[in-house]
């Protein structure tokens, strides 16, 4: 139960035997300055990842796999002394091409400039084919950003289609920048390095006021189309910060680069989306993004606060819903903080979403972040949040969780990985930025569920507090006949026996798999009075069952406390009405209209229990 509470996972900075389990947490570091995995590939005998590691001047490109125990085995360490390697900031799924190698890519910088970086390399950590594109650079000028990439791989005609971010340089004889801004280009190329063709996406000249573009996403589509989100963002000086705005632009285009279709998508003036996009089946769109509202007074403290969302799109792009992933507006624009950097499919009608949540302390002063692992159906309801937090924290500089990669594993289960940043440790120049990998079953839990439940009585109500863990629903035996099942969310069930006498009582913490626990206790139930309770002196119930729709009418017998109430209650415990009884020897009549199931009618005068009935309703 206690779904709210957090996975709390204090770790330390260096590699550690782990039991042989199913699921388990990991961090990765080589006592440098940082070490971030990149990307989850799943097998059925295995995880294999991509991994940066080093520091500012030295970043080598990492192969390895995790083992189902979680035990980890370096496959490729590639240290190119000349190059830094920007995989760990990639964002690129890896995946196999037609000869069943891995592959994957990532803007390289060295002396020749930053551009994009292909690597194939074999399951056992051979490095079979390595290049980099220099030729954008040395003949067009085009310096490829330290940010993110996207490669899709097809194993048909053993092609790549990779999608970078780009800042034409190219300069006139006065050493004067002539050309452009950054834009988005698509490549396509043969495995080999060979380049088919090549396409730039809203590139406009430099120029007073020109929009930057920023890659978001590059999908596969049904019928070899692909789908291209970039943003187009105008940023402002200060003083007119109120003017900014961002729009979404949703590209649908064919296998030669040509555009099929184009949506621009803005939900209020500044929204940048991010990275999370997960196409449907019914040719629809998962995406996040922030809405954001304009907050400050003029003329030169306007800002906009932002709140992320996760959204659904119909095959035409356009808004059917969105769900906020916090329920304030924040300070902050970042890919660490609020997005959902990875979306997942569970099956037809569920996803799961991994993201950096925050919790506003106090009102743009201070932050609560966590690792935060939600699923949703597909109509935006939100099904189960899991928390995790790494690490110790404070006030004032908690944790960035950076989410990189997020899978689906072959148990029902989750693994998800990326980066935890600690400010702390940055400014002494200590290790601050370490990889991690937390893989889950199928309702986000490192363990199985654990029984347990309190229980207090008063006469024949019995209240129950579920106090179990690491469940996702639950079966209450009373042991006089009747059951119930809640989902996790119900902490408390209330239980009304008619008869003095011991109950055993069994709780059913249901997990992942068919796996469970079960806890039985044995209750006394006393106190009750068999001249009254539930012998019909006092209480009838006419018709008893009724159909739903139906009146509900009682007969009070020869009462003669005062102050006496009727109550009716589900199963749940909940009150569905409650009244004064006015005079003894009297029909009374209730048009209530209630769902069918089991009630449980009762006369209290005060805290005493004087006479129950259950009422069925069909």
């Amino acid at each position: 139960m206690k779904i709210a509470q957090y996975i709390l996972i204090f770790c330390s900075l260096i590699f550690s035997k782990i039991e042989a389990q199913q699921n388990f947490q990991k961090v990765y570091t080589f006592q440098d300055t940082f070490a971030i995995f990149n990307d989850v590939y799943v097998t059925d005998s295995c995880y294999y990842y991509t991994a940066g590691m080093g520091s500012g001047s030295r970043q080598p490109f990492n192969f390895g796999k995790i083992h189902l125990d979680g035990t980890e085995e370096v496959l490729l360490l590639d240290e190119d002394f000349s190059s830094l390697q920007r995989i760990m900031y990639s964002q690129a799924d890896m995946d196999t091409n037609f000869r069943g190698n891995f592959v994957t890519c990532f803007v390289n910088h060295s002396i020749n400039g930053n551009s994009p970086r292909i690597k194939e390399f074999s399951g056992d950590g051979n490095l079979l084919n390595d290049f980099a594109m220099l030729d954008y650079w040395t003949s067009d000028s085009l310096l490829f950003l330290n940010e993110f990439s996207r490669i899709i791989i097809n194993n048909i005609d053993s092609t790549y289609l990779i999608a970078h971010r780009y800042h034409d340089n190219t300069t006139d004889n006065n050493g004067n920048e002539q050309n452009g801004s950054s834009g988005t280009i698509l490549i396509k190329l043969k495995y080999d390095g060979t380049v088919i063709w090549d396409k730039k996406f809203y590139y406009s000249p430099i120029g007073l006021y020109k929009p930057d573009w920023a890659l978001c996403n590059l999908m596969k589509l049904p019928n070899d189309e692909f789908l291209l989100v970039i943003n187009e963002i105008k940023i402002f000086d200060p003083s007119n910060w109120n003017l900014n705005w961002t729009k979404t632009h949703f590209i649908k285009l064919d296998d030669s680069g040509n555009q099929v279709a184009h949506k621009i998508f803005q939900d209020g003036q500044f929204c940048p989306g991010g990275f999370a996009g997960t196409h449907l089946e019914d040719g629809g769109l998962l995406y996040s993004y922030f809405e954001s509202i304009i907050d400050g007074s003029p003329p030169n403290t306007d800002y906009f606060r932002p709140r992320p969302v996760i959204a659904r799109f119909d095959n035409n792009y356009n808004l059917v819903w969105k769900k906020t992933l916090r329920e304030f507006y924040g300070t902050e624009f970042s890919f660490f903080i609020g997005q959902m950097t990875e979306v997942r499919i569970v099956e037809d009608s569920l996803f799961v979403g991994a993201f950096n949540y925050i919790e506003e302390i106090e009102e743009n002063m201070a932050y609560k972040e966590r690792l935060r692992l939600s699923q949703y159906n597909l109509n935006g309801v939100n099904k189960w949040n899991r928390d995790y937090i790494y690490y110790p924290t404070d006030d004032f500089n908690d944790p960035e969780y950076g989410i990189y990669d997020l899978e689906l594993t072959p148990d029902g289960g989750y693994i998800m990985l990326g980066e935890v940043q600690i400010l702390d440790s940055l400014l002494t120049n200590a290790p601050g930025q370490f990889g991690y990998v937390l893989k889950t079953n199928c309702l986000g839990f490192l363990g199985d569920p654990i029984a347990e439940f309190a229980y207090s009585t008063n006469y024949g109500d019995v209240q129950f507090v579920n106090s179990s863990i690491q469940a996702g629903s639950y079966q209450w035996i009373f042991g006089d006949g009747d059951t119930l099942s809640t989902s996790e969310y119900i902490d408390s069930v209330k239980h009304n026996y008619l008869n003095n006498g011991n109950y055993t009582v069994q709780l059913i913490a249901y997990g992942c798999n068919g796996i469970n626990d079960t806890i039985s206790k044995t209750i006394q139930v006393s106190g009750l009075s068999n001249g009254f309770a539930g012998d019909g002196t006092l209480l009838t119930l006419f018709p008893n069952p009724i159909s739903s729709g139906e009146s509900i009418a009682f007969y009070v017998g020869n009462i003669t406390q005062e102050n006496v109430t009727v109550e009716i209650v589900n199963t749940h415990g909940q009150t569905v009405f409650q009244g004064r009884i006015q005079l003894p020897n009297t029909t009374y009549i209730i048009p209530l209209n209630i769902a069918s199931g089991a009630y449980f009618v009762s006369l209290r005068n005060d805290s005493d229990l004087l006479e129950v009935e259950k009422l069925i309703v069909r």
